[in-house]
């Protein structure tokens, strides 16, 4: 009876000696005034709740169309030829512009190394567009301005009336002949024009005008002397080789 007296004390002072000592603190809390269990301190030093980090925004400059397919060109124009179109959607990689800033150069997204022109004003954009620098603007590709073809002759025909002159013993006056001539051009220009005869030689050089492609008539009169023979007349123009074409005429004189 007297041991278990002796314990019941021991165990009382034991009671007592644990309410005297300090209590345990992390971070400035007290965990058994938290609600945590003694053998997990630290939970209750966490915060309630952690803050995501924001991931970091691209700073690469892109450009995707504004809502229509856009065409990608061969440079800062619609006279350029189109590379490739992009879609709605679509972006690509802005490595130029020019400098109005009207026009992006850009990676063609759809061939590695090649690259394209796409007008500003139909794009959305994102990204660093401080840093995009001016991009060489290509050479104007300058046609070869048409040569309007050289106006020619392009044919004549030749007639002499009358073209038999029958005169009894070749003496007597006879009436002058007449050398007539149709000359076809390509185009308006003024030429100069006369006539040969192989018995009176060249006759007087005469002008004519064609106001534009076409014919024209023109003629000349001599008086063969009356000599019997088969002759010819022959139309020649300045400058026009009329090899080939029907330039020349008979006539025949008999006795």
């Amino acid at each position: 009876m007297k041991n278990r007296r002796i314990v019941a004390l021991f165990i009382v002072s034991m009671l007592i000696l644990a309410c005297n000592f300090p209590s345990v603190t992390v971070n400035g809390v007290d965990p058994l005034a938290a609600g945590a269990s003694p053998t997990s301190p630290s939970a209750s030093a966490l915060p309630a709740t952690v803050a995501p980090v924001p991931l970091s925004t691209s700073t690469i400059p892109l450009a995707s169309p504004n809502g229509q397919p856009l065409n990608c060109r061969s440079g800062p124009g619609t006279g350029w030829s189109v590379i490739v179109i992009l879609n709605p959607g679509q972006t690509a990689e802005i490595v130029g512009k020019t400098p109005d800033g009207s026009w992006w150069y850009v990676k063609n997204p759809f061939l590695q190394g090649n690259f394209c022109w796409i007008s500003a004003a139909y794009t959305n954009t994102s990204g660093n567009l401080g840093g995009v620098p001016l991009a060489a603007i290509p050479p104007t590709v300058v046609l070869p301005t048409a040569v309007p073809a050289a106006v020619v002759v392009t044919d004549v025909s030749v007639s002499v009336s009358p073209n038999k002159i029958g005169v009894p013993g070749c003496m007597g006056p006879i009436q002058p002949s007449t050398i007539s001539a149709t000359i076809t051009t390509n185009g308006a220009i003024k030429l100069q024009y006369h006539f040969e005869t192989d018995q009176n030689g060249s006759l007087p050089s005469h002008g004519v005008k064609f106001l534009g492609a076409g014919s024209r008539n023109v003629s000349d009169s001599f008086t063969p002397p009356l000599t019997a023979g088969t002759y010819q007349v022959q139309l020649f123009i300045d400058g026009m080789n009329l090899k080939g074409m029907d330039a020349v005429a008979t006539y025949k004189i008999t006795c």
